[in-house]
Order: C-alpha cells, then sequence, then structure tokens
C-alpha cells in the first residue's frame, strides 16, 4: 500500500520537533497508515510496532541529513558570494537563527524555503527507496 509523501512529511516534521516530547512516528508498510507516539498523542498503538518488521520508524530531519548540509547546498548554488559568512555561522551555536535573518536581509527566504522543500521531497524519496517503500507524490 503506497504512503502519500506529504503523509510522510507532516510525520517526519512530528520527529523532528522538540526532542522533550519523545516524538516517534512509524510507518506500517503494509497499511501505509502512520502511527504517532509522543506526549500529548491519545492514539493507541499496535504492541508490536517497534518489534516487528511491518514498521518502520520515520526519521527526522536529521536523520535524513536535512540540517547544516543542505543550507550549504543552498548557499553555494544559489548564494555563491554568501558562503563564507553563512558557513562561519555553523561554526557556533545559533546558526540556523543567524541563516534565516541574513536571508531575510537579503531578500532570499522564499528562494531558501523552495531549495528546503524540494531538498525534503528528495530525502523522504530516496528514504522510501532504500527501505522498499511505495510512495505517491
Amino acid at each position: 500500500m503506497p504512503v502519500d509523501l506529504n503523509d510522510l512529511e507532516m510525520a517526519m516534521e512530528f520527529v523532528s520537533g522538540d526532542l522533550s516530547f519523545g516524538a516517534e512516528a512509524y510507518l506500517n508498510t503494509q497499511s501505509g497508515q502512520i502511527h504517532y507516539i509522543g506526549d500529548g498523542v491519545d492514539e493507541v498503538v499496535p504492541d508490536d510496532i517497534e518489534d516487528s518488521d511491518h514498521y518502520l520508524c520515520i526519521p527526522s530531519k536529521c536523520d535524513l541529513g536535512l540540517g547544516r548540509r543542505t543550507v550549504l547546498e543552498f548557499v553555494s548554488r544559489e548564494l555563491p558570494s554568501e558562503y563564507d559568512l553563512i558557513s562561519d555561522y555553523f561554526s557556533r551555536k545559533g546558526a540556523f537563527a543567524k541563516f534565516k535573518h541574513r536571508l531575510e536581509q537579503i531578500g532570499a527566504t522564499e528562494q531558501w524555503y523552495q531549495f528546503q522543500s524540494l531538498a525534503t521531497k528528495q530525502a523522504l524519496k530516496d528514504w522510501c527507496e532504500e527501505n522498499s517503500v511505495t510512495y505517491v507524490a
């Protein structure tokens, strides 16, 4: 049963959120259903969800490499004159906030969001293919 790529992206966002909530999501590879686990989630999940071969743990953005690497790829392709400045942000705390502030200053925020969206969808497609998961876009 194919999984909707948008549903998979929502689940990835869920598990990528605040780590203090213990958020997890699992894909039932037979039905395509996504189960959510975490503080504030009232869903009843199957008992064997963490042990069965029929479930895959949904990766986080970090698991898919959608952090620093994606930013630097974007900057090198789309804003090469900003590369040294922005790559320097990632040697210290608060890098993403500084990066987003810089994008606002130079009017490239929308460009970043489009790039990030495409990178996210591609990373999820790659994950599906690596795990033999059929998806619909």
